[in-house]
């Protein structure tokens, strides 16, 4: 075997490792083990394929073109087990970055082209190895900035399959188009205008590819910022709801207080007179008379008392039978708009689910306490009329057009606390299990 000849094969494969790298800038916050973990077993294991490559094409003489096919294969099941991110995630960012990577590849091919002309793919030169393997990591330098920050902000944040499916068709197109437009002979390009029309399409491919991205994002980040709002205004609500009622009483409250002289001088008057039954039928009366406060003081959380009286008021005007035990400070590391989030979620979800059985066997209990101000812990179970429906593990919505969506938000936001969130059922009750730890 030709040293030289399995060097020049093994530079061909440049690639790979930068696309990996590509890969994982987004997935930071998905990654099955520590970053530095991942990156040696990755770095590992396609150094491995890349020798393997270069033995296939060295000594049984494969076409380059077969085993970059091959290569692509074998490094997306290597991608997809390094990461915990939904299987939609992780070929919509393998394509967009294979797409973003076969523009700088097309480059190489440029340069490989102007040193040989007369050349082709197969005999990929070793200073064309060289550069592209340059090229590659300054494509993936360029490229971490924005997809470890902003990219990442996406992956952690969206959810739903559909979406991200969404991107995937625009970067398969620009891909195909950079796999058909590459020569397969460099002297083609020397023909007319073909080096120069090349280089534009290369170009136009990456601005496209660019343009398509950053209007995803924008879109996808309005889409986000706009639930948020509506949650917020959701918990507000709440809030301005409890605290109407707690106007309402505090102001009855002082109207009896203001009452409660006169009262006093007609029940002296009707003692001296010796009338007991006026005033024990003046006392009744005035104790029918004085107002109930309903708005309950379940921990310190403000955001969270809301929230809980919103849905207190709902489960009682349902029959719903409510046992709630919650002990947690005013203020977590989990902020109040992500913990109202995954109670009201909890919350409606249950009651939903108890207006599909009878009143009798209506009930929502709740549990939310820290463990030493270190461990959030939310257990919750709800009666429930034993049917469910699953898909890929995961529990869907029974509604006729629900989608599941509330316990999916609350596994991401679990999840993005370094949490974990854990449904299961019998046949008369749904449970969940949340446990967040907090700094």
């Amino acid at each position: 075997m030709d040293i030289k000849e399995f060097f020049r094969a093994l530079l061909s494969f440049y690639y790979i490792i930068p696309l990996a790298s590509v890969c994982l800038f987004p997935m930071k916050n998905c990654l099955k083990r520590s970053a530095g973990a991942t990156a040696a077993r990755l770095f590992l294991t396609l150094m491995g394929l890349m020798l393997s490559c270069a033995l296939l094409e060295n000594i049984f003489k494969l076409k380059y073109v077969y085993l970059i096919f091959l290569s692509v294969l074998i490094t997306f099941p290597i991608y997809r087990f390094s990461v915990t991110a939904h299987i939609s995630k992780v070929l919509s960012v393998f394509f967009t970055a294979l797409a973003y990577m076969g523009c700088f590849f097309n480059i190489t091919i440029c340069f490989d082209a102007l040193l040989h002309p007369y050349s082709n793919m197969d005999s990929f030169s070793i200073e064309a190895g060289a550069f592209g393997l340059l090229l590659s990591a300054a494509a993936a330098a360029l490229a971490y900035l924005p997809l470890s920050k902003y990219a990442s902000r996406l992956i952690d944040r969206l959810d739903g399959g559909r979406i991200w499916l969404h991107i995937l068709p625009a970067s398969c197109i620009i891909l195909i188009g950079d796999m058909f437009n590459t020569p397969q002979w460099y002297e083609t390009l020397y023909f007319n205008r073909v080096f120069i029309a090349f280089s534009i399409n290369v170009m136009l491919h990456f601005s496209l590819l660019f343009l398509i991205c950053r209007m995803f994002y924008l879109i996808t980040i309005d889409m986000l910022e706009l639930s948020e709002m509506r949650e917020k205004n959701y918990i507000l609500e709440m809030q301005e709801e409890m605290y109407t009622r707690q106007a309402r009483y505090i102001e009855a409250s002082a109207r009896n207080r203001h009452d409660f002289k006169h009262s006093i001088l007609i029940l002296e008057g009707l003692a001296r007179e010796g009338k007991l039954d006026e005033i024990r039928s003046y006392l009744e009366n005035v104790l029918n008379a004085l107002p109930v406060n309903d708005v309950v003081r379940y921990c310190a959380n403000p955001a969270v008392n809301a929230i809980l009286n919103y849905n207190k008021q709902l489960a009682d005007s349902n029959m719903i039978k409510t046992a709630w035990a919650v002990d947690i400070p005013e203020k977590l590391s989990i902020s109040n708009n992500d913990l109202c989030s995954m109670l009201g979620n909890i919350l409606e979800n249950a009651r939903d689910a108890c207006l599909e059985v009878p009143e009798d066997k209506r009930f929502i209990e709740l549990y939310v306490r820290t463990d030493h101000g270190m461990i959030l812990y939310i257990v919750a179970s709800n009666s429930f009329n034993g049917e469910i429906s699953m898909k890929q593990g995961m529990y869907m919505s029974t509604k006729r057009r629900g989608s599941g969506m509330g316990l999916k938000s609350i596994i991401s936001i679990a999840e993005s606390y370094g949490g974990i969130a854990k449904f299961s059922n019998d046949d008369t009750q749904f449970m969940s299990d949340i446990m967040i730890p907090l700094e």
